[in-house]
Order: structure tokens, then sequence, then C-alpha cells
């Protein structure tokens, strides 16, 4: 309630200001922590995307899984914590945000007041936000998790992509959402679902981040359906990379996610979270506001070429989460090289 506001400020300024670290309180969160990561592997869908990112990032920074490993998490110091917050959770590191019975100018007092003592300072001398480019991958190399007795497969793939602030950024977030969009006639929803009933759904998105973002692609199939579904869709992402698309996708598909950035942003926590996210990705303060301009402004050759030059193809990670000696030797018959497979256990990471 907007009458609490300074209260609800003085309980956050108190938790970034003055952070104890308590030994109870870390105790338990490292507990909970490592439970979540256990009940995680209980989560086909969660577990082949922890595995995926690893498998796309390598050791590059978003290839870090945000929830740790239980051993490092078991193992970290208060002492480690407090000097790794004190480093991060300065004033001009944080984005604070607001939506409601507020206004800009006395939401920015109360922050002043909440937050007096706070040190503003700039970023760390090597400013973890920029974090610096991934290594693509080179070719088809699928990583297999293995979890016993699969039914079903949870399959992954993509690449690095571009940065939110590149404008290119735009334009694929178009030939993405022609590709892979979540509407019945995206390319790979309406041939993998619609037409062949090789899966309940299929899709590819374009990720928003400061550092260079990534496509991921996901499917959900039949243990007997996975390697006609995998290679369907790479015959698909080839293609696109190879003949793009046409003025009457573009012309749909920009005016589908002109008018669901409309109705997204009629919930003020949908705006609210627009605005932080296209903060934290070096975006023009405007972004959020102006994307539909944007998205209108984009032409069917802007879109091809983008695609052109960041749709790749025959480079990706791919990652299946299935039981390993039935989903490899089903790989290795259909004339998938054995050397291109790698088989990980499902508790591994």
């Amino acid at each position: 309630m907007a009458r609490n506001l300074d209260a609800f400020l003085a309980l956050v300024a108190d938790v970034l200001l003055r952070p104890t670290f308590a030994p109870a309180e870390l105790a338990r969160s490292k507990r909970e922590l490592v439970a979540q990561i256990d009940e995680l592997r209980t989560d086909d869908r969660a577990l082949c995307a922890r595995f995926f990112t690893r498998n796309l990032y390598g050791d590059h920074p978003y290839g870090h899984a945000p929830e740790g490993l239980p051993g490092t998490i078991e193992t970290a110091t208060a002492a480690e914590l407090a000097a790794h917050f004190k480093r991060h959770f300065a004033g001009r590191n944080l984005v604070i945000a607001a939506a409601g019975d507020v206004d800009a100018a006395d939401f920015a007092a109360r922050l002043g007041r909440a937050f007096k003592g706070m040190r503003d300072v700039a970023a760390p001398p090597t400013d973890p936000l920029e974090v610096r480019p991934p290594v693509p991958p080179k070719g088809w190399r699928i990583q297999l998790v293995d979890k016993p007795d699969r039914q079903q497969t949870q399959l992954m793939f993509g690449h690095p992509a571009v940065k939110a602030s590149d404008p290119d950024y735009v334009p694929l977030l178009i030939g993405y959402e022609i590709f892979g969009g979540h509407g019945m006639n995206a390319t790979l929803m309406n041939e993998v679902r619609t037409k062949r009933g090789l899966a309940y759904g299929a899709y590819m998105t374009l990720s928003e981040r400061r550092g260079v973002g990534a496509v991921s692609g996901w499917v959900f199939s039949g243990t007997d359906k996975t390697v006609a579904t995998l290679k369907l869709v790479l015959k698909l992402y080839v293609a696109l990379m190879q003949g793009g698309v046409t003025t009457d996708q573009v012309a749909f598909f920009r005016n589908f996610l002109i008018g669901s950035h409309a109705s997204e942003m009629d919930a003020p926590e949908h705006r609210l979270d627009a605005r932080v996210s296209a903060e934290v990705a070096g975006l023009p303060p405007d972004f959020v506001d102006t994307l539909p301009e944007r998205l209108a402004a984009v032409k069917p050759i802007e879109v091809n070429a983008a695609l052109r030059r960041h749709a790749h193809a025959r480079d990706l990670a791919i990652t299946m989460v299935a039981s390993a000696p039935v989903m490899k030797k089903l790989l290795v018959d259909s004339k998938i090289r054995e050397t291109d497979v790698d088989v990980v256990p499902f508790d591994s990471y």
C-alpha cells in the first residue's frame, strides 16, 4: 500500500545497507539452495535448460548457473559473501524501480532518505556487466544428459547472437518470432506440431542481455520421435538461415509483436519488469516506450540481413535429456557419429 512505502523502503534499505549474514540464516539459505538444485533435477525441462546454458556458454560468465553448485554453496563463507555484496551492491550498480501511487520526484526523494549513506560509486574497474563475448560452438555436437527411464526427451539447441543494444536486435526479434514464436503459424510450431505431430510445441527465442545474448530453441518429444524431430528442426533452421523470411511474414508478425507489447504493458508488473530489464541490458531509457515504433519501422530486407549475419544454423550447442543407452543408439542408427555425442550424468551438474 502507498501509505506503507516509507516503512517498506526502510526495510529494503536495512537489508541492502546493513546485511549481517548471520550464521543461522546463512546455514539455512545454503540448505535451501542445495535442496532447490536437487529438486530441479526432477524437472526435465529445467534440468535441460541448466545443462544447455553451460553447454552453450562454456566457461563464459553466462554459463554459470545462477543458483550455483552444491559444492561451492556449501563451502562459501560469510566473509566471502560480505565482500562480494559490498563490491556489487553499491549505488550506481543498483536499479530501483516502482510503479503505482507515487510520482518519480517523490519516489526519488524517498529513496534518498531511505538509502542515505549508501556508497554512490561507479561500477568496479572491470565492469561485471560488460562481459566478454562467448566462444561460439563449431558444428553440431550433442550433449546427452543421461536420465534413466525417460519415455520423452527435452531438447534445446542454440548459439550466441547479439547484445540487446545491437542495431540488429529488433529485426532479429521479428525474425525469430516468425520462426519460433508461440503463434500456431510460426514455422517451428506449424511444421513440428501442426503438420507432423512430432511434439506438443517447438519454440525459438532471442534473449535480451547486456552482453551477447543467445537464440535458444526448445522442443519436447517422445523418445521414438526425438531423432526425427531433431533433424527436422535443424533442417528448418538451415532453411531460415539460407532463405530468410517473406514480406507477408514480416508484416504479420511485426504487427503481432506490436500488439503483444501493448497487451503486456497493460499490467504494472510487466511495465516495471520491462523497464528494469532494459536498463540492465544497457538499452536507451525510452526503449520500452518506443519499441512499437522501432518494430513498425523494420523492413523485410533488414530482417533477412540480420538473419544472414547472426543465424548460425550449422554451429549449434545441442542438449537433450533422455535415457542415454536408448537415445544414443537411436542417434547412431540414424547416421549421427558416435563421437559427436557427449554423455553426461543428470546429477553431475
